[in-house]
């Protein structure tokens, strides 16, 4: 949720003068910023945009109806920050093996669209995305951090980090789609299906045009 500030809100949440546990500006704890203070100032409240971040407490629901006819992809079935940046890797991967499995299953009568839609709802996928859920949640959660101690050791990771380390992390916490994708090929339907089917519809297309 959120929405544009008011004059009093932008007050309230960017103010340099109280840093207290009590007091709730965003900035508490910071000093010696006049620039970031300058361009705070210069900003209207309406061209500031407050924004939540949010995930799911309940982590351990389905990602399919019970019907087994609807599935749930992406953030309505893994809401997380956005601190890992797999919203979009998830999503895209979900879509493609879902996609995939019901097209192969239904073109080859292997199995019905229950039965695929059903199949890709992995207790796997699962829990590898709910882990990378917690894992973006602690990084929110030390990103957004007013206290001292965390800011500090969060500004000295950036600082002293390797570039390697930032492209570990990522590769890393894409590790739930390569699995998922690895699933699909091993268990749905294999690669030499999946090339059928894409070859047969390609010259339907072919035929068409």
């Amino acid at each position: 949720g959120g929405g544009p500030l008011t004059e009093d809100e932008k007050k309230k949440l960017f103010d340099f003068t109280g840093h207290g546990r009590k007091n709730e500006s965003v900035i508490r704890g910071v000093k010696d910023f006049p620039l970031v203070e300058k361009l705070l100032e210069k900003t209207p409240a309406e061209d500031i945009t407050e924004a939540g971040l949010f995930d799911r407490e309940k982590l351990n629901v389905p990602y399919t109806s019970e019907t087994k006819l609807v599935a749930l992809l992406g953030d309505a079935a893994h809401p997380q920050t956005p601190y890992y940046g797999q919203g979009v890797n998830m999503a895209i991967a979900d879509a493609y093996v879902y996609a995939t499995n019901i097209a192969v299953a239904l073109h080859s009568h292997s199995k019905s669209l229950k039965e695929a839609i059903s199949r890709c709802d992995t207790d796997s996928r699962r829990q590898s995305a709910k882990s990378v859920i917690h894992g973006a949640r602690l990084f929110c959660y030390l990103s957004i951090s007013n206290n001292p101690v965390t800011i500090f050791f969060m500004w000295l990771f950036a600082k002293l980090a390797p570039d390697k380390e930032f492209i570990d992390q990522i590769v890393m916490t894409d590790q739930s789609n390569r699995d998922f994708i690895a699933e699909l090929d091993q268990k749905q339907c294999s690669p030499k299906e999946q090339e059928a089917f894409r070859q047969k519809t390609g010259r339907k297309k072919k035929m068409i045009v």
